[in-house]
């Protein structure tokens, strides 16, 4: 009867005068009253199951696991606090004496006004997340910041600090909580993305990034983007992985996203997942000479993807088979240049972006180079005779562009055109 007397009396008096949110310290307080009471019942039901060395005096919060003998009977006591310690030493349930301190130290700063040692930006992102004020921006730049520290570390120190400090795993966790994962953009989030893929791959947390690429999109128009970003983004953290199996690290994402595509149902968000921005980067980077020894049969197998996703599939098969790790072909390139020197209009060859000329020559002069390898010495002066031509073509125009604009437009107005200058030193190389 007193109880519900009491319980009826607090019920009528919030009513007429309603509580005011604690003070810090008053939820402080209360917690340490409600944990002694909690720990003071135990014990009276659980009586005998005590520890040897354990006094009620003493503070069991502070102890630590390894105090308590193997083998020996746990306190109730001790199954309290292990419980409350668990929850309460939660980081995201920790607290700060000031958010400014917090900003001094995501600025980098030292946190000397508070007489604490400089702290790592992810403890103070934590801070700001138990104050409620953390945003997208501010976990950005912590992140960011982690980054660049990890940069300077040797390639074989980066990926164990990374783990060790787990951010990346703190910083998407925030995100899932909050509910802001469902509200990042693809362009205006690019670097919170870019950042957060790549050190959850440093921390061994790839298939944390599939589970998000697959979860359920509710907005297509806004969340399809993002799973298309963060493919490229764990591809490109996988090439940029330094000491490891970059390339084929980074084709088999491409092909497992690949084959989640084509078994996806049509119409699904999966099915309309873009692979271009991650296969582009792969096709770049097997283009270029290398001293990693990719594996042979996984770059067959990214060649035959290549007519699904990429509309200039010839083009980039052919720079990627100059290089092949285990049977290298000047054969595709070849004839791609002598479809252009029979129809200059067949330009569709050809990537059109703002570097395709680029790309061209640089295909031209990697066809060269294996065709002289191969003892095709005809072969290799007639591709070198399209580059100079090419050069010659390119000069020329670039020059007119360059004089057509400084008259139109004054001579401080940059061109969209590519610079002639390095048209300039090749050709004069090739004169040589």
């Amino acid at each position: 009867m007193k109880v519900s007397t009491v319980q009826a009396f607090k019920s009528l008096a919030s009513k007429i005068h309603p509580q005011l949110p604690l003070t810090p310290r008053e939820s402080q307080r209360l917690l340490n009253a409600l944990t002694t009471s909690f720990r003071q019942h135990l014990d009276k039901g659980h009586a005998g199951l005590e520890v040897e060395g354990l006094t009620k005096s003493e503070n069991l919060s502070n102890r630590s696991h390894e105090d308590v003998h193997v083998g020996m009977p746990e306190s109730s006591s001790v199954a309290a606090a292990t419980h409350l310690e668990t929850i309460l030493t939660n980081p995201l349930l920790s607290r700060i004496q000031s958010r400014s301190v917090v900003t001094v130290s995501l600025n980098g700063a030292s946190l000397s006004s508070s007489k604490e040692p400089q702290r790592a930006p992810i403890d103070a992102f934590e801070d700001i997340v138990a104050e409620g004020a953390a945003t997208v921006q501010t976990a950005a730049y912590a992140l960011q910041t982690i980054k660049r520290r990890l940069s300077k570390l040797p390639a074989d120190a980066v990926k164990p600090e990374a783990m060790k400090l787990g951010a990346a795993a703190k910083v998407l966790l925030w995100l899932r909580s909050s509910g802001q994962i469902d509200a990042l953009d693809a362009k205006q989030d690019a670097d919170l993305i870019t950042t957060l893929v790549y050190l959850l791959h440093m921390e061994d947390q790839d298939q944390a990034v599939w589970i998000w690429i697959r979860s359920a999109v509710d907005n297509i128009k806004t969340q399809l983007p993002v799973r298309s970003r963060l493919l490229y983004a764990l591809v490109r953290a996988q090439l940029q992985d330094r000491g490891h199996a970059q390339g084929d690290a980074a084709i088999r994402s491409f092909l497992y996203a690949h084959r989640m595509k084509s078994n996806s149902l049509a119409g699904s968000f999966l099915n309309k997942l873009s692979l271009r921005p991650a296969g582009w980067a792969i096709s770049q980077k097997l283009s270029e000479p290398s001293d990693e020894q990719t594996d042979p049969s996984l770059v067959n197998m990214f060649l035959s993807t290549l007519p699904s996703w990429d509309k200039h599939a010839a083009f980039n098969a052919a720079a990627i088979n100059i290089h092949h790790p285990s049977s290298p072909s000047s054969a595709p390139a070849l004839k791609i240049l002598q479809q252009l020197k029979q129809n200059p209009k067949a330009i569709h060859l050809v990537p059109a972006v703002r570097t395709g000329e680029t790309m061209l020559l640089r295909l031209a002069i990697n066809t060269a180079g294996l065709l002289l390898k191969e003892g095709s010495h005809d072969d290799a002066a007639w591709v070198l005779e399209f580059v100079k031509e090419r050069l010659d073509g390119n000069i020329q125009g670039a020059d007119r562009t360059k004089a057509t604009t400084a008259t139109t437009m004054g001579h401080n107005e940059p061109s969209e055109t590519e610079s002639p200058a390095p048209f300039h030193a090749l050709r004069a190389l090739l004169a040589t």
